[in-house]
This record gives structure tokens, C-alpha cells and sequence, in this order.
């Protein structure tokens, strides 16, 4: 008990054993303390409760009605001879034909924005389809596709999915942040990127209302599938040669409908993801503590001159306390461990810049570095507890890949003084 007391640095659960209090109960049980090992919940999970939070705001009933609506179109032509048709279709129009997908809110959001991406590709196929239905189907197909035309031919719906399979694309990349090649405060650094960008660019680019900026087009680097048809429909009124019908209120005004969409639709969803995401991402202790430990950890800024982090003896002041009193972790004291941090980052600096070596660690994650420090004996020799507590920190994640992952990392760690999975 006392080894695994010791040994323990992280925990990662699902969302089910949150809610039964698990992870404070289980280290009230073995004597450690839940403010140390972080038990945390997949980052991708998180991101997936983000986009319900916002799906359940009462302001954005379009957020969750347009996939519902894309679901029963695509639920005709899903399997069957209504498939076949719809990819003669496809080719009849000249258009790749991609596969037909489907709404589900237990899915990622990789999932979700291939819903909208997909049915944008397809739609043309998708509209002469239902054209042809309507033409020569029977009754009940005349029904529904000229239902589903309905909707496919309104600008509001045809610029809210051009919006969200842009927007979606951003929050796939925070959902898919926690991979083996990321290390915990690499992860927060991405989160806070992420709520920056759609603050300052995604909201700001979207709002519409600001008269100085009604004339300037979306950046196709934010806003690709957006920027491909935005002068056809603000100028024609058209999608892919589809005419499209605008709400009454701004009659034959199509940069004007266009717009509005931007502004009252997708302006106000990345208002509500920042919010939710805000909440469940940097709110707490562990985006906090993420923060401190990569001021004195963070391999990919030690070895640069100059070096960036600002406050490396302070940030270390701050992890080293923490690990003593709240993971009951056996190190030296401060001033030990701080002539070890300056002798580890100056032999980085030396074998990066005096001996040129390792070219492979600029621009590269910190597990490239970290991989290095932790097999060279020229790295690791003499700084066995900085080493160690290092390892503590950079296995602090919430996802079970990860740590399977990083385990095998530090498990190739030649030096045997100070090990995770040894007794101390």
C-alpha cells in the first residue's frame, strides 16, 4: 500500500465513476490525495458534453433541429435502391459521391462535422434526386421529397451547415488533443489556443453587426467551406446552381440573409461553446496546475535560448511543494532540486546548440525531447530526482492511451536510482 501510495501520480475514469464520487473515495482508501493525482475525465468525452451543453440551450433550437433534419433525409436514402439511385445521381451531376452519414450525440465531434461536410458534398446529388422523386415517385416519395426540398432550398439552413462543418472542425481538433505524442500542459496550452481562437477570430469574423468590417469576406482559413460559396450565394442567391428561398424579412437581400445567418446563428453558437467549454476545460485545478507545471517542465522551451517559460524557479517552487505534501513524494530539498533543473537544462542547451545535435527536437512535441532525456545517461546522470518528479508531472493525463503509452516511455528510463515502478 505504501508503494502505490507513493508510486501513484494520475487517474483517469469515465464520467460514470465521477458521479459515484470513485476517485476521492478511492484515494481516502489508499491514503494519497486527489488534489495531487488529478483523476480526470478523456478530453475527447468533455468536448462531446460541450456540444450537448449548447445543444440543450434553449436560444438554439436550430443547433439541435438541423441535424434531426439531415438524419431523416438521409434515412431515404440510406440503404436500398434509394442508395443506388442517389449515387447515379451523383454521377449524373459530375460529383464524387460520399458516404451517407448520420447524426448521434454519443459520438465526437470528428462525427458530427462529417454529418455536415458530407451532406454538403452530396447535395446536389441529394437535390436531383428528390427532384426525380417528386417528378416520378410515387406518392408518398412525392411527399417527403418535396419536404426535404423544402428545406434544402432554404439559405438558412444551407448556410447554418456550411457554418457548422467550419466551426466543427476546431473543436474535432481540441477532441482529438489527447494523443500519445501530447503531454499534459501541451494539452491545456491547445485548450487555451482553442478558447482564444474563438474569441478573437470565429466570433468576431461572424458578427456582422460591426459596419466597419460589412463588406470584408470570411478568412478561407478559418471558414473554408463557408468562403467557397459565400459570393455565389451572396450575389446569386444560389448553391451549386441550386436557387436558394430567403426568409421574407430580408426579401431578394442575399448578402444580407447570408449574413444574419452568421451573426444571429453561428456568432451566438461560438458564444455558447466558449462558455460551456470555458467551464468544463479551464475552470480548476488540473488546466491550473497543468499551467504551473509547465513553467519549470516543458522540454520543448528548456533547451531554447532564450528560454521562454518566466518563472521556471518559481513554478518549480510551487510543483515541488505540492508533490511533497499532497503525493508524499521523497525528494531532496528545494535547493537540491533547483541546481538540478539549471545542470539538466544546460546540458539541453549544450548538446542542442554548442554540439548541434538533436535537430529533431525544434518544433518537435516534448515526448521527442522527453524520450531522449530519459535513456541518455549524458541527460540524466546526477539529476535523478528532478528526473523523477518530472516523470510524476508528465504522466498526468486523463487519457488511458496515453498513459499506456507514456508508461512504456519512462519504463526504457536507463537510470535505477529512481524509477516510477520502483520502491523507494
Amino acid at each position: 500500500m505504501h508503494q502505490l501510495r507513493t508510486q501513484l501520480t494520475g487517474m483517469a475514469f469515465d464520467g460514470q465513476y465521477f458521479n459515484l464520487d470513485v476517485p476521492k473515495a478511492f484515494c481516502e482508501l489508499i491514503g494519497t490525495s486527489v488534489e495531487w493525482t488529478m483523476p480526470g475525465w478523456d478530453g475527447g468525452h468533455r468536448t462531446e458534453l460541450v456540444t450537448a451543453d449548447v445543444r440543450k440551450d434553449e436560444v438554439l433550437t436550430w443547433y439541435k433541429e438541423t441535424p434531426e433534419v439531415i438524419n431523416e433525409i438521409h434515412s431515404k436514402v440510406a440503404y436500398g435502391k434509394n442508395y443506388e439511385a442517389l449515387r447515379k445521381s451523383s454521377a449524373r451531376v459530375g460529383q464524387k459521391f460520399y458516404n451517407i452519414q448520420t447524426f448521434c450525440d454519443t459520438r465526437f465531434a470528428q462525427a458530427e462535422r462529417k454529418v455536415y461536410k458530407n451532406f454538403i458534398l452530396n447535395y446536389l446529388a441529394s437535390v436531383t434526386h428528390f427532384q426525380d422523386k417528386v417528378l416520378n415517385g410515387k406518392d408518398e416519395e412525392r411527399a417527403y421529397a418535396s419536404k426535404f426540398l423544402a428545406e434544402m432550398y432554404k439559405l438558412v439552413f444551407v448556410v447554418t451547415v456550411l457554418g457548422l462543418a467550419d466551426l466543427l472542425i476546431k473543436v474535432k481538433e481540441v477532441s482529438l488533443l489527447q494523443t500519445v505524442n501530447t503531454l499534459p500542459w501541451e494539452v491545456t496550452e491547445k485548450e487555451a489556443q482553442f478558447a482564444h481562437h474563438f474569441n478573437q477570430v470565429y466570433t468576431k469574423q461572424l458578427d456582422f453587426k460591426d459596419h466597419d468590417s460589412v463588406n470584408e469576406p470570411l478568412n478561407p482559413t478559418d471558414f473554408p467551406m463557408l468562403c467557397k460559396h459565400q459570393e455565389e450565394i451572396e450575389t446569386m442567391g444560389t448553391f451549386m446552381g441550386v436557387a436558394l428561398k430567403t426568409p421574407p424579412v430580408h426579401g431578394r437581400n442575399f448578402k444580407k440573409a447570408f449574413r444574419s445567418v452568421c451573426t444571429s446563428r453561428l456568432a451566438t453558437w461560438c458564444d455558447l461553446i466558449l462558455e460551456h467549454f470555458t467551464t468544463r476545460f479551464l475552470e480548476g485545478d488540473i488546466h491550473a496546475w497543468c499551467t504551473v507545471m509547465a513553467g519549470c517542465f516543458d522540454l520543448r522551451f528548456l533547451f531554447q535560448l532564450p528560454c521562454k517559460l518566466q518563472d521556471e524557479q518559481g513554478c518549480l517552487k510551487k510543483v515541488y511543494a505540492w508533490a511533497k505534501e499532497q503525493g508524499n513524494v521523497s525528494l531532496p530539498s528545494f535547493t537540491v532540486m533547483w541546481e538540478q533543473h539549471t545542470v539538466i537544462k544546460q546540458r539541453l542547451v549544450t548538446t542542442y546548440y554548442e554540439q548541434g545535435r538533436y535537430a529533431k527536437w525544434y518544433l518537435a512535441s516534448g515526448t521527442v525531447v522527453m524520450q531522449d532525456l530519459l535513456t541518455n545517461p549524458e541527460f540524466y546522470t546526477d539529476v535523478h530526482d528532478w528526473v523523477f518528479l518530472f516523470q510524476h508531472c508528465a504522466l498526468k493525463t486523463q487519457n488511458e492511451a496515453v498513459v499506456e503509452s507514456q508508461g512504456s516511455c519512462v519504463d526504457k528510463h536507463a537510470a535505477g536510482q529512481r524509477h516510477l515502478t520502483q520502491r523507494l
